[in-house]
């Protein structure tokens, strides 16, 4: 793989060649994705609301229910388009993916008026009203009837906008845009001919990988596309990058420039003539120095010798240390002055604006006695290239001297034991007035987990002393982006991790278990690689997993990296039932047996778009069957697999019947299993059939040749409708009444309700409490002692009801990670659960996060004991049940009224 892989950027660049000069390309094709959240939103005509940025779909014309009629805007923002100002852009669209196909509103027709937002470079969108309609537009339009999408994730030529080049060139031609801009493009009902219907594509948070593409092809006489992107900086240390361009469209050679003087790269100097006339779009840089600059230009030379100058491009090597101190840092004093002056005060940025330290004294650390200690503590350990100190600066300094002059300095690896600095002098004393960092003292990069000062003496008489600010650099010797990004969902059984080494790695060691504990200890070594990559393959189904990399040092020096966690799918599709020849698939039985069965596809479904007909006809018989074989045979072992399972549904019009699943193995050994419902071909609802597969490991579960879905209904015709045949790990559900709190806090009310499971509630009335922006005290907190049947992800959901408010404070105590914690409580596990989906009534809703966009909090829970807490945040909310479980996926409004 080539090394400039390690920082190319999501835009996408595709040469054609051309044929009468096969070394240069005559055209040039950039495709930049959506690419996050805050990237693609919708608004609503009439009010200007818009919807959460973290919407499954973006619908253009009307909002997609089939009851509602509320136009929408579609907005989607590309961030770094790479086109640069002057380029003719020959050829754009937008290509879209189909969601959803199957309601009413599907069916209408819809048309939009597509243009651009004519800003430089416009910013990522906000929820607020009118936050879409208010941007500026281009002059340029172009109109799009939109065809109706008939199969869902297709992104064919009816999903793909007209030409809209003379949008995106309007937006190219600004004075101010340079090549990797942001671009906003608007999806507007066309007033000519308004909408009546809508047409639901994939948003990033849909599908990241269908999410709206931007497609534009350009020609321009001078040289394009640099990689690195201009301006691209943090390149990592361990690369040597190769520059690589479009040349001009008329080029035959060109003329490479390269220096770390931006002017003699500007003017074409020969001291930065590093390649001239040179017939390749390729340059290997042979060396770099950390924390510098490095310019190049690259000037097309057509077959007559023109020669047309290039911009001049840039990029940056990583820097000697983060650009950020460390952010997690715990100071504590052997006294303080009092609760406004504490140790705390030294490492929360109070009083700090772009590195001046001001003069009050409330934002500084202030001693009770002298000497006085302060010690410092990381969250983990780090590489420490300095200490940065901000002396006590209050406007009396100058007069009274409350500051550190005379100072021990001890530094730790692990918390515990200290050793003390050599040569550290008086530290500098602070102005009195706005001040930068006073005093530097020199940590070399030792790896460190506290740092202890004792302050001797003060530059005044007083027994007091004290400090405004102090902050640590870090050098970046441990691993980081560990991607995927922790608490991520895996869309499988196998994963493959990418990191960014660290600056003295020789090789990384791989760590990773469902146990946190074998992590943190460093007993879950799988790899050992030179490679900052790694594949881990073959995990558990509905498991959560623990992943570090620690890097190891030519020295064999370990610098570990952060956990991330991730969790695997409870389920895999062992057959989804969406192909429209399904009974290539599933045969049925009428060659064989006297009784009917046929196969067809339904497109009403359980999942997805479509699912298994079995039509019946046992009036000779008893019973019908179709069958699907396996070949190779269907292993049923791996991902430590309990359960298969099968979604079916019946008619209120068949005849009470009983429906099975029967397995053949590769011994031709046989296993039938009937769902306890003796009346099942009967049932309206979708019913999950799931069989444990420790009532079938009779057979040989490693080659399961066939398996049959089966009715048995005597002399009988009908219909039953089976989907999403899966296997996977079985649910674990743990439900709780609300007033059965093993701690209830008094402030709580339980209440008798006969709408309530179990006949009772608990919760608030409006105006018996002050509200709580953080989580209140043990009078407001409801405790319930559980235990988690098996580790995994588990969402908690509530059975909660708006009588003056929305929302509580949420956390299990004991948990091994959730990522959406209250970010003004960090370190607590509390989830603020704002916005409770239950205005008319009695309703199920998953726990989210207000703080993250509303994202469905997921907890990662070991087996055992835990405890979940449930705090008041606002008056007037009640609670009446809660599940806790692994069915993450779970229809919450199928959920019952009464626990079982």
């Amino acid at each position: 793989m080539s090394k400039t892989l390690d920082y190319l950027t999501s835009v996408v660049l595709v040469l054609a060649l051309a044929a009468t000069n096969p070394v240069f390309a005559r055209e040039h094709v950039v495709e930049v994705r959506v690419s996050a959240s805050e990237d693609d939103a919708e608004e609503h005509v009439l009010n200007g609301d818009m919807e959460s940025l973290t919407s499954s779909d973006l619908e253009l014309g009307h909002e997609g229910n089939q009851h509602d009629h509320r136009l929408q805007t579609i907005a989607c923002r590309w961030a770094s388009v790479g086109v640069p100002n002057g380029a003719v852009i020959t050829k754009a669209w937008v290509q879209f993916s189909a969601d959803d196909i199957n309601n009413d509103r599907h069916v209408p027709d819809v048309s939009v008026v597509i243009e651009g937002q004519l800003s430089a470079d416009p910013n990522a969108f906000v929820r607020e009203d009118f936050g879409i309609s208010t941007r500026p537009t281009t002059a340029a339009t172009v109109v799009w009837d939109i065809p109706r999408w008939f199969v869902v994730h297709e992104r064919g030529p009816d999903e793909q906008t007209p030409n809209i080049a003379s949008v995106i060139q309007e937006l190219v031609d600004q004075p101010d845009w340079v090549s990797g801009n942001a671009m906003v493009l608007f999806f507007r009902d066309n007033p000519d001919n308004p909408s009546e219907g809508t047409r639901e594509s994939e948003s990033f948070d849909g599908r990241a990988a269908e999410a709206p593409l931007l497609h534009i092809e350009l020609e321009a006489d001078f040289a394009i596309a640099p990689s690195p992107a201009d301006g691209t900086t943090d390149i990592p240390w361990y690369i040597l990058p190769e520059l690589s361009w479009t040349p001009g469209a008329s080029a035959q050679s060109s003329n490479v420039y390269f220096s770390t003087n931006v002017d003699d790269v500007a003017d074409a100097n020969a001291t930065a003539l590093v390649s001239e006339g040179q017939a390749g779009t390729t340059y290997q840089v042979m060396a770099t120095e950390l924390e510098t600059t490095y310019y190049w230009r690259v000037d097309s030379i057509d077959g007559d010798g023109t020669v047309t100058a290039g911009d001049v491009w840039s990029f940056t090597m990583e820097a000697v240390t983060f650009p950020d101190p460390i952010a997690d840092v715990t100071a504590t004093a052997d006294s303080e002055f009092g609760d406004s002056t504490s140790a705390a005060n030294t490492v929360n940025g109070s009083g700090l604006t772009d590195g001046l330290h001001g003069t009050t004294g409330t934002d500084m650390w202030l001693s009770a006695a002298l000497p006085a200690t302060i010690q410092f503590d990381f969250d983990r350990v780090y590489s420490v290239h300095e200490m940065q100190i901000w002396n006590q600066n209050q406007a009396i300094e100058s007069l009274l001297g409350f500051g550190a002059k005379d100072v021990t300095i001890e530094v730790s690896a692990n918390g515990t034991d200290f050793t003390a600095l050599d040569g550290v002098g008086p530290l500098n004393q602070a102005s009195g007035s706005d001040s930068a960092a006073n005093s530097i003292i020199a940590l070399n990069g030792a790896l460190l987990k506290s740092v202890r000062m004792t302050i001797n003496t003060v530059f005044g008489g007083l027994p007091q002393t004290g400090l405004s600010e102090v902050q640590f650099t870090v050098i970046p010797a441990f691993p980081r982006d560990l991607s995927p990004a922790d608490g991520s969902d895996l869309d499988g059984l196998n994963v493959d991790l990418s990191w960014r080494g660290g600056r003295f790695a020789v090789e990384h060691q791989v760590l990773a278990s469902k146990d946190r504990s074998a992590v943190e200890d460093g007993s879950a070594v799988v790899a050992t690689t030179a490679d900052k990559s790694y594949a881990l393959w073959g995990l558990d189904y509905g498991s959560v997993y623990f992943v570090q990399i620690i890097d190891v040092g030519a020295d064999g020096t370990t610098y570990a990296g952060p956990i991330n966690h991730y969790y695997t799918p409870r389920t895999a599709a062992v057959d989804d039932m969406e192909s429209e020849n399904i009974s290539k698939t599933w045969k049925d039985g009428t060659k064989e047996f006297a009784n009917s069965s046929t196969v067809s596809s339904s497109e009403e479904a359980y999942e997805g778009e479509r699912s298994l007909a079995l039509d019946y006809d046992t009036v000779l018989g008893s019973y019908a069957f179709v069958t699907r074989t396996f070949n190779p045979p269907l292993d049923l072992t791996g991902g430590a697999a309990n359960m298969l399972g099968v979604w079916f549904l019946g008619d209120p019009n068949n005849d009470p019947g009983s429906v099975s699943m029967v397995f053949l193995d590769s011994d031709n050994k046989g296993v039938k299993v009937t769902h306890p419902d003796a009346a099942a071909t009967t049932l309206t609802a979708w019913t999950l059939f799931e069989i444990p597969l420790s009532e079938i490991d009779r057979l040989n579960l490693k080659e399961i040749r066939s398996i049959a879905l089966r009715v048995r209904a005597p002399g009988a015709v009908g219909t039953v409708l089976w989907d999403f045949l899966h296997l996977g790990a079985a649910a674990a559900n743990v439900y709780l009444e609300a007033e059965a709190a093993d701690v209830l806090g008094a402030s709580w009310r339980v209440v008798e309700d006969p709408n309530a499971s179990g006949g009772w509630r608990i919760g608030s009335e409006n105006d018996d409490g002050n509200d709580n922006n953080f989580a209140p005290g043990p009078e407001w907190i409801a405790v319930y002692d559980f235990d988690a049947p098996v580790a995994g992800g588990y969402n908690v959901i509530l059975r909660a009801q708006e009588a003056g408010s929305d929302s509580f404070w949420v956390r299990i105590v004991g948990a091994d990670a959730q990522t959406l914690e209250d970010p003004d409580q960090p370190g607590t596990g509390w989830v603020r659960f704002n916005g409770i989906d239950a205005p008319d009534g009695w309703t199920w809703d998953k726990v989210h996060s207000n703080d993250h966009d509303n994202r469905i909090v997921k907890f990662a829970l070991p087996a055992g004991p835990l405890t979940l807490e449930i705090g008041k945040r606002e008056d007037g909310t009640y609670v009446d049940a809660i599940l806790i479980t692994t069915d993450v996926n779970v229809d919450q409004s199928t959920l019952p009224d009464a626990l079982p």
